[in-house]
């Protein structure tokens, strides 16, 4: 390999970083992961090596139809499981709650606003948080997006932290309670 590829490459891989990191800097909703005793969404390799949960009969896993509205799944929290609806994945880990919980993801009628609720509410303060990953088009979108919490009681939608994960195109952030949140382009870009 040239001398040009390596310092493409480097510069790339810097670009990517900085990118991520941005869209963290300002989370109304950050989860320590340190307090939790896990390891940091930023870890390398963590977004890209997820393994699959494991999950109680009747979850809906991804690849399910992309044109589907509304999904709900029973899910144990001992052991995890996966919801989709349209463009949105949400990923329950192990030890996220305890009993078992329904887990219903509704996309609304703009599709990159999604509402998420768990039952019984409860359940709805997470000990592991939840990951939701909205899948862009392209790995160019998947950098450019954000997403976004509606906050209640000042009636706006807030950045919150999220990173892409090229490794299946999609923006991913960690939740540590289910709301309405949405994805769309950063500001400026």
């Amino acid at each position: 390999m040239n001398t040009k590829h390596v310092t493409l490459a480097k510069w790339s891989a810097a670009l990517v970083v900085a990118v991520g990191l941005n869209g963290c800097l300002a989370n109304p909703m950050a989860v320590d992961p340190n307090a939790l005793g896990i390891a940091s969404p930023q870890t390398p390799g963590l977004e890209t090596a997820s393994a699959p949960l494991a999950s109680k009969p009747g979850t809906t896993l991804p690849g399910g139809d992309p044109n589907e509205r509304r999904a709900s799944a029973v899910i144990d929290g001992a052991l995890g499981g996966t919801v989709r609806a349209g463009q949105w994945t949400v990923r329950v880990p192990r030890g996220a709650f305890s009993g078992t919980g329904t887990v219903t993801v509704t996309v609304e009628s703009d599709p990159a606003v999604v509402d998420l609720v768990v039952q019984p509410a409860s359940l709805n303060q997470f000990r592991v948080p939840v990951q939701l990953r909205y899948g862009a088009r392209s790995p160019r979108q998947a950098l450019r997006l954000q997403i976004e919490w509606w906050n209640p009681s000042r009636r706006s939608w807030q950045a919150i932290s999220s990173q892409a994960d090229l490794s299946d195109v999609a923006r991913v952030s960690s939740l540590s309670h289910f709301s309405k949140y949405r994805c769309r382009q950063k500001a400026g870009w």
